[in-house]
């Protein structure tokens, strides 16, 4: 997958954006159909893409977003409206005046972290720590110490005691942050408790005395926003949810890989102060009802629906978002992050993602058909919808096009995008699908094996199931949409895969799966194999 990377973490994608939507920079490109009046507004119902909102200000767009988490809220106004320098500096000064016990934060922070050089015998602080999350062990220390000995080594019994003295004070700062949850109504508490494991009794010592200083409060709301965007970035840096083997981590699930690291809380914080004082585009972001004379963002803080119930006026003219897959690590931890750093009110609507147990595809089908449906009848019919789906896999596309099919859509077309793994699904509500009658199952395999062999076509190369069922939802969107409405998307992959399965196509790859298969038409003369 291509990496962004965020200037000071080190780590491709950073802490927080390593969770967002891949979308790659300046891709949207609009043609003639799309809005270029000053007077007419871009809406992008879910704004989970920094990266594409940034792109459509920049390109001299009014843009309209609706925004219900409120780590997204602040990632957008970091993207773009960063801030100013002299602001990051006064802030990170501010933070370092900060005194635990007499001593200053940062040699209190780097207490907690520490170990003997095995070279020149002196006190250093270790960068991070690995665990054996299964066993619940600590195993490795990775340091550098001024002499210039350092490097990874094992664990010796002044490390072990140190990890166990924060170990037994841990109980008291825990309490104290699930207590914060307790005014939202339905969350379990046992959930709260299984997900704040993530942080080591260090980390969420560590990162409560920077929220502490947040709650007291700075001179100026900009002060604010700026501290409290390094603690986030802090929180998801130490975190247990990164993987020492893995330089892309971007776990689904709040949970610890078996070995996880634990990070120098310091350090954190001084990388993420060096990120924010990297140079960026800047932008205009308004905040609704506020809005622009020319060019900007305006942000929505909550869901499309919230904000249709304010009767908005804005001349809508395009649609357009970037579809986040489902990931319960995010949302789960948005959430916790919202109310623990950012402070947000308990009643706010976001915190009761809290509730939810299941984040799996159908679930997501039905919130993807009923944005659909809202966008359908609040949105000019003349207004071009355009989605992409980043990371996409065959699921995803599925639950897309059933969602848009559900919704009332009649015309919508599939583009995997060359190189990546981005698709692009544009809708047009002006267009009208040529309405392909499907009768019985029989019919239905022999329709599906007509669009193979059109997309197999003399000379055509090798392809993945993912784009073979692109292929699929690409004739079905175009000219029978109104077919996904009467047949389930279970019944239509088992009769595509029995198409593949049959004598006019063969697997190159001979893999166990239909869907890890590299496949192409039987007697095909090409020789192209992806690869193989």
């Amino acid at each position: 997958m291509p990496t962004q990377t965020m200037a000071g973490i080190g780590e491709p994608l950073g802490p927080v954006l390593r969770f967002q939507p891949y979308f790659p920079a300046r891709l949207v490109r609009f043609s003639d159909n799309h809005s270029t009046s000053s007077t007419n507004y871009i809406l992008d119902p879910i704004g989970g893409s920094p990266q594409l909102l940034a792109d459509l200000v920049k390109a001299g767009h009014r843009v309209i977003a609706t925004v219900s988490n409120p780590v997204d809220r602040l990632l957008l106004q970091y993207t773009l409206s960063s801030p100013p320098p002299e602001v990051v500096r006064s802030v990170m000064a501010e933070l370092s005046q900060l005194r635990i016990e007499g001593v200053r934060l940062e040699k209190h922070l780097q207490a907690m972290m520490s170990t003997t050089c095995g070279k020149c015998g002196q006190q250093v602080p270790v960068d991070r720590y690995i665990w054996n999350d299964d066993t619940k062990t600590l195993i490795e220390k990775v340091f550098n110490c001024p002499c210039g000995y350092g490097g990874e080594f094992g664990v010796d019994e002044k490390d072990l005691a140190l990890a166990d003295k924060w170990a037994r004070s841990d109980g008291l700062y825990r309490s104290a942050i699930l207590s914060l949850f307790k005014p939202i109504d339905g969350v379990d508490s046992n959930d709260l408790v299984e997900h704040l494991k993530i942080y080591s009794p260090r980390s969420l010592h560590g990162i409560d005395l920077l929220v502490n200083r947040i709650r007291e409060g700075f001179d100026s709301d900009e002060k604010n926003a700026c501290a409290r965007l390094l603690v986030l970035f802090v929180a998801d840096r130490c975190s247990g949810m990164w993987n020492p083997a893995e330089s892309i981590y971007r776990p689904k699930m709040v949970q610890c890989p078996p070995k996880r690291i634990e990070t120098n809380i310091w350090n954190a914080l001084t990388d993420a102060y060096i990120a924010l004082l990297e140079p960026r585009d800047k932008g205009v972001v308004y905040q609704y009802p506020d809005l622009p004379e020319g060019a900007g963002l305006v942000l929505y803080p909550g869901s499309y629906k919230k904000w249709l119930a304010t009767n908005p006026k804005l001349p809508i003219m395009d649609v357009i978002t970037v579809l986040p897959r489902p990931s319960q690590a995010y949302w789960i931890l948005s959430a916790i992050w919202a109310r623990w750093i950012l402070d947000t009110d308990e009643k706010e609507e976001y915190l009761a993602i809290l509730r939810r147990k299941r984040f799996d595809w159908a679930w997501y089908g039905e919130v993807l058909g009923t944005l659909m449906a809202r966008i359908i009848k609040n949105c000019p019919s003349n207004a071009p919808l355009t989605l992409f789906i980043p990371d996409a896999e065959s699921d995803f596309l599925l639950v897309v096009a059933y969602a848009l099919a559900r919704a009332g859509f009649h015309w919508f077309s599939f583009t995997p995008r060359s190189g990546s793994e981005l698709t692009m699904v544009e809708v047009n509500r002006e267009k009208t699908a040529s309405s392909h009658q499907i009768g019985s199952t029989k019919l239905v395999k022999d329709w599906l094996q007509d669009i193979l062999l059109d997309s197999f076509s003399t000379g055509s190369e090798p392809k993945t199931y993912f784009l073979i069922l692109a292929d699929v939802l690409q004739v079905i969107g175009t000219t029978s949409p109104q077919f996904l409405t009467e047949y389930s998307a279970d019944q239509l992959e088992k009769d595509l895969q029995l198409v593949l399965e049959g004598p006019l196509f063969e697997d190159i790859a001979n893999r166990l799966s239909v869907k890890t298969g590299i496949w192409k038409r039987k007697g095909s003369e090409s020789q192209a194999s992806l690869g193989f």
